[in-house]
């Protein structure tokens, strides 16, 4: 199968499985899960910052809430028993969440290789800590990844250039693990690195695109947090079409058959 045939197959099978809607799925269990993560970060934050922590964000919450809302979020972050009641929800819905979004990624990959299985319950959690931790450390590379450009003086040839081909190497291996697990058929290594390496590629692509848009556009500074928030809603959105694109990929490359019979059945 040439190139220009390969391209026009991944394209259909995209449409076919329809990837765009299956990733809002994944962007909302996705963002379900990172809040409450924060919070508990956050809560765990506040036994260590001796008040500090907890007085800085209630002095930028303060234009966001009341004043019944606020002494009420102060009492929970003060309060040992409110912490450890935050600390215990925040983790239970944790926990939840990363279920809920292995379970919506685990059914977008069967979409996309017309193929489902189960397991059981601890597997799927443990499966859903793993998806929620790479997209930690892929969130984390990428931040970490722009602030070295935009900050840091390297003094080595060509300094962006060398930060985002390290970046590419390191989403390849944060992702591969992905492609491995989450397929509901048999695989290898050598059948998954098609996939990880265009979904890394995009997540690139996608991490210069916004940090763009971020610095430039003045509307998305005038919404505030609501802007910020929907501006991550989005990038996880898109992050999560490019996670599913990586799957079509190897599903084209590894069954070069007729585009018929890659149709799932529904």
């Amino acid at each position: 199968m040439g190139l220009t045939s390969t391209l026009r197959t991944v394209v259909r099978v995209a449409r076919d499985r329809d990837i765009a809607f299956l990733a809002a799925g994944f962007a909302y269990y996705a963002l379900q899960s990172l809040i409450p993560l924060a919070i508990l970060v956050f809560v765990l934050a506040t036994f260590v910052g001796e008040g500090q922590v907890v007085m800085q964000l209630l002095d930028r919450v303060s234009a966001y809430v009341s004043e019944s809302g606020r002494q009420v979020l102060e009492q929970a972050l003060t309060s040992s028993a409110g912490r450890r009641g935050a600390s215990l929800a925040s983790l239970g819905f944790l926990l939840w969440g990363a279920l809920k979004m292995f379970r919506g990624l685990s059914k977008a990959f069967g979409e996309v290789y017309g193929s489902f299985h189960s397991i059981g319950f601890f597997g799927r959690l443990l499966d859903g800590l793993l998806v929620l931790g790479v997209v930690l450390v892929a969130i984390a590379l990428m931040v970490g990844a722009g602030v070295v450009v935009t900050f840091v003086d390297l003094s080595i040839p060509y300094p962006t250039f060398v930060t985002t081909l390290s970046l590419f190497v390191l989403l390849v291996l944060v992702l591969l693990p992905i492609y491995y697990i989450l397929p509901p058929v048999p695989v290898t290594f050598r059948h998954v690195i098609p996939g990880t390496v265009v979904a890394a590629g995009g997540w690139i692509l996608l991490q210069l695109a916004f940090l763009y848009y971020a610095q430039n556009a003045s509307q998305y500074q005038a919404y505030g947090i609501l802007g910020a928030v929907l501006l991550f809603v989005t990038w996880l959105y898109l992050g999560g079409v490019l996670v599913l694109l990586g799957a079509v990929v190897n599903v084209v490359i590894e069954r070069p058959t007729p585009y018929a019979e890659l149709r799932a059945p529904r």
